[in-house]
């Protein structure tokens, strides 16, 4: 299967004027969906573990969460808002 970014690659490729590398080839080199999924997961908690942080350094006590569930263009979506005060 070849992925979004192999194709990309594969694009880049010809625009710059090579033409000797077979999308299969390009394909091997470029990282998995799930290893881009797993990534993707450690940026979230890294992200969420900085908030957390500097929310605990700012010394705030107080928080407002605020969320949203809907239905929008075929897609389900949760989003939530941490709101404080530094």
């Amino acid at each position: 299967m070849v992925t979004l970014i192999a194709a990309t690659c594969y694009v880049l490729f010809r625009e710059m004027g090579i033409e000797d590398i077979s999308i299969e080839t390009i394909a091997k080199s470029c990282p998995c969906e799930t290893l881009i999924s797993d990534w993707e997961y450690h940026l979230v908690v890294h992200c969420i573990l900085l908030a957390v942080k500097d929310i605990k350094d700012s010394g705030t006590k107080v928080g407002f969460l605020t969320t949203d569930k809907g239905h929008r263009k075929g897609m389900d979506h949760l989003a939530t808002h941490f709101h404080c005060a530094y």
